[in-house]
């Protein structure tokens, strides 16, 4: 196997343990008083958005324990991907269940893996992409349309972020 060859596979072991270690959370565990929230649960079970532009959110088959999040506060593991960002901070990004440099070959996200996090105002914080963070605020279960189209199925009113335990 060639040397690019090797790393390519490390990249894909290393992204099957990260995998395994973010779905390991302990479920009655809590920081700063949220529950913690894992992306095993969040991504529970298949979502296929529909093709054609919609004028009202679909009805999103989650399940139980995932609509029993909705209005809570919870904390969540993530990588960062900035959206809405200037010098002055951040405003919204997406926190996903795997970096995207992870090892992605074959399939793409799923609607499952990522919630789209708001500030009110900007957040100021050091966002490395290849790091984890922990993400505390208000939970929103629901589908959000941007354009016509599902933008996420899960949103998170951010009040505070942190570096993650690698």
């Amino acid at each position: 196997m060639s040397a690019q060859g090797r790393r390519w596979a490390f990249r894909c072991f290393a992204g099957i343990l990260l995998a395994a270690h973010l779905a390991s959370a302990d479920p009655a565990a809590e920081i700063d008083g949220a529950k913690v929230v894992t992306f095993k649960l969040l991504s529970s079970f298949t979502y296929e958005p529909p093709d054609t532009e919609l004028t009202e959110p679909p009805q999103v088959p989650y399940p139980p324990e995932v609509l029993a999040l909705d209005g809570q506060r919870v904390a969540l593991r993530g990588y960062t991907l900035p959206m809405d960002f200037d010098q002055k901070g951040i405003a919204s990004f997406f926190l996903m269940v795997r970096p995207d440099q992870g090892c992605c070959f074959g399939s793409g996200l799923n609607m499952t893996d990522w919630v789209d996090v708001r500030w009110k105002g900007k957040a100021l914080f050091d966002m490395d992409m290849s790091r984890p963070v922990v993400v505390i605020g208000t939970f929103s279960v629901r589908p959000h349309l941007e354009g016509g189209q599902i933008g996420s199925l899960y949103r998170m009113d951010g009040e505070a972020i942190q570096k993650a335990a690698e």
